[in-house]
């Protein structure tokens, strides 16, 4: 493990990372843009951190899960009250329990830290957990001819091994039987990045295997 990979890996370095990037306003801006939920929305924050989505959602019945404990001690500790959970779970056990009863998941710089592989199941997985009509929702930093060098250089040394181009993500959705849209945005940080937002459903085929 690297250096930065035991800070960041730790909540005191997570945090203060993400105070020194203004995360909330980036996190602001993704729950009222993107994700946009009515009051009594089920949400599921996958791979939530140390939960801090959870203060931009209000009136929502927020779920953070993630594998790191002392990210969910650290949510639970700061966010934790009515309508609000951290859990620290495997993925799929979570879909043979709640399957289908969220109105949306989403993944906040999660996909990038991915293989092609798991990040494919990651997307099956959501969209099972899924109501009819629901939405996953993810965003990750993408390599676009467009952006800064700047912009570039930095998504070269991120911590995430697989920051990919658009149509590489799109292949991910793809594969996972989703239908997806999508759009880049060069203004969610306030120093040059770049994003990829993909909303992503289940496709009709994959709704009709399912059925």
């Amino acid at each position: 493990m690297s250096l930065r990979d035991g800070v960041l890996g730790s909540n005191l370095g997570y945090s203060s990372f993400l105070k020194l990037i203004r995360a909330d306003k980036f996190l602001r801006t993704f729950a009222d843009e993107a994700l946009g939920l009515k009051p009594g929305a089920r949400l599921l924050d996958l791979g939530c951190g140390n939960g801090a989505l959870a203060a931009h959602v209000p009136g929502v019945d927020y779920t953070g899960i993630d594998h790191n404990q002392s990210y969910i001690d650290a949510a639970e500790e700061r966010f934790g009250g009515p309508h609000r959970r951290f859990i620290c779970e495997d993925l799929d056990r979570l879909a043979e329990t709640e399957g289908g009863t969220f109105d949306a998941v989403c993944a906040v710089g999660v996909l990038h830290h991915l293989d092609d592989r798991l990040a494919t199941d990651v997307i099956t997985t959501a969209l099972r957990l899924l109501t009819p009509g629901g939405r996953f929702v993810s965003v990750d930093p993408v390599f676009d001819p467009r952006q800064r060098t700047i912009a570039r250089l930095l998504m070269a040394i991120d911590r995430g091994k697989f920051v990919r181009h658009p149509e590489h993500y799109r292949h991910l959705a793809a594969d996972a039987g989703a239908a997806q849209t999508d759009r880049t945005r060069f203004d969610l940080n306030p120093f040059p990045y770049t994003h990829f937002l993909m909303e992503m459903t289940a496709s009709k085929q994959a709704i009709e295997q399912d059925a």
